[in-house]
């Protein structure tokens, strides 16, 4: 092989393998190439037939070097705005206070992201999120799989060895999407935040609150326990201007397009940034107006 005509290929080629960690044989069978032919074409002691080789090894680099440029398309966390200062002061006032709170809002405006930082900076809090019609069973059984708890043979042995874990600890427990659980679910927390002397926070969607408020008196006793209920809200213009910032500062002055295709929805700016960056990567060309049209037309709305 004549190096001198293939030097850059080659040289592509050992660098990702290099900064991706990705070794000779596994890359060979992405090519679709025989490793040890591959192996031989990194010494420059491949003889076959060099053109055909190396077309395969250029579309299997061209397809990584694409992928790697995409993953780092990705816009980054949440940064602070309106919506996770609300949420922090919930989450910090429940926790202190060992006391009982609904953090609720309209789905994507930013709750999940919220809690997860807040537990990131209080690793001694327990977050779960429940499914569809989370039982009583299951959610015992989440909160002992969480601190290596052994399951008791009843429901009744495994709170009792939470209440035991638990009992003033001042850790504070969040539930994500508390509308799934079931009404005996609701009431397990709430025996766990009375004998435990737990702080519970239920996170999820306007309906939970409308829940525990209005069911025909069943959680009467949960709703007066209740000491704080925040709602998220939506996200300012200024969130918005300081998220497009921090996620696309190269389009910070754009910010307001961002804000009228996304309207005030985290989730979905997240969503129209990242693929506005995506967009113009693959192009080789800024963010402007088309650009971030075009994201909004590949998104589902």
């Amino acid at each position: 092989m004549a190096r001198e005509q293939n030097y850059e290929l080659w040289a592509r080629v050992m660098t990702l393998l290099r900064n991706k960690h990705i070794i000779q044989k596994k890359f060979a069978l992405l090519a679709q190439i025989n490793p040890n032919d591959f192996h031989e074409w990194t010494k420059d002691h491949y003889y076959g037939d060099i053109e055909a080789f190396e077309d395969k090894i250029r579309i299997a680099l061209e397809k990584e070097e694409r992928k790697n440029m995409l993953t780092k398309t990705t816009c980054p966390t949440i940064i602070a705005t309106s919506v996770t200062k609300r949420g922090f002061d919930c989450c910090q006032y429940v926790m202190e206070n060992r006391g009982m709170g609904i953090f609720y809002g309209e789905s994507g405006v930013g709750k999940t992201v919220t809690c997860i930082q807040f537990i990131n900076e209080n690793p001694d809090c327990i977050f779960i999120e429940s499914l569809p019609s989370y039982s009583a069973s299951a959610i015992v059984k989440r909160i002992c799989a969480h601190l290596s708890l052994d399951e008791g043979r009843s429901l009744t042995d495994s709170f009792e060895m939470v209440v035991k874990a638990l009992k003033d600890s001042g850790r504070l427990l969040i539930v994500d999407e508390g509308e799934n659980l079931s009404g005996r679910g609701l009431q397990i927390l709430r025996r766990l935040h009375d004998i435990g002397g737990v702080g519970v926070l239920l996170v999820g969607l306007p309906v939970l609150l409308s829940n525990v408020k209005s069911n025909n008196g069943f959680y009467t006793q949960l709703y007066n326990r209740i000491d704080i209920a925040v709602k998220a809200g939506s996200i300012s213009e200024q969130d918005t201007e300081a998220l497009v910032r921090h996620w696309l500062p190269e389009a910070a002055g754009l910010w307001k397009e961002f804000r009228k295709l996304s309207g005030d929805n985290t989730r979905r700016l997240q969503k129209l940034c990242a693929m506005a960056k995506r967009i113009a990567a693959v192009n080789g060309c800024k963010i402007d107006k088309e650009i971030i049209l075009r994201a909004v037309d590949a998104l589902i709305s």
